[in-house]
């Protein structure tokens, strides 16, 4: 068993197909909800939270199985922090992803958003390997002409927590606060 801490929040594990067949002994289920593997998920969390003293137990925690070339798998945990009383209110509010391959239809998009004054409680711009990622929250309720306009200028990404926390880990926030209003005026002072 191999385990290597990756961030503050994620640990990575290494179980080769030998020290799997011990740990699920030599059960041919290996499904993530059977009852063997809930157990060997739940052991490898006390494990590496002794080990990396990441307050696993005391949050929600997001389990990732990938296959091993070796025929083991790979398990990464990532331990999302409480959500404090008061935002948890709002954990329903919409959110809508857009992902930009190309930075100049970002720009066009976040120039469609202010002309069409969508109002945004706040949005943020992330960066990734595959282009920018742009998280929108409208204010009030669902708001058509922003999914819209999200949807025509770039590709659509569902809202999860676990993509929002892929981001967080994996991306470069490039904006935290009011994302469209600062890139709308990155493209005027280039006009």
């Amino acid at each position: 068993m191999t385990m290597e801490q990756l961030s503050a929040q994620t640990v990575k594990i290494q179980l080769s197909l030998t020290e799997l067949k011990v740990f699920l002994h030599d059960s041919q289920d290996i499904s993530p909800n059977s009852p063997q593997m809930l157990r060997l998920i739940s052991f490898l969390l006390a494990k590496s939270e002794l080990y990396c003293e990441i307050p696993f137990s005391e949050g929600q925690v997001t389990v990732e199985l990938l296959s091993a070339s070796d025929g083991g798998l790979i398990f990464y945990f990532t331990c999302c922090p409480n959500i404090p009383k008061q935002q948890k209110k709002n954990s329903h509010a919409v959110r809508y992803l857009s992902m930009f391959p190309l930075y100049a239809d970002l720009q066009e998009c976040c120039k469609q958003l202010l002309k069409h004054e969508i109002q945004c409680a706040n949005s943020r711009l992330y960066q990734c390997k595959s282009g920018w990622v742009l998280l929108v929250h409208p204010n009030g309720k669902k708001n058509t002409v922003c999914q819209h306009l999200l949807a025509e200028y770039g590709t659509p990404l569902p809202d999860s927590p676990l993509l929002r926390a892929r981001l967080e880990e994996y991306g470069h926030c490039l904006y935290e606060k009011n994302a469209a209003a600062a890139i709308a005026a990155e493209s005027d002072d280039i006009s």
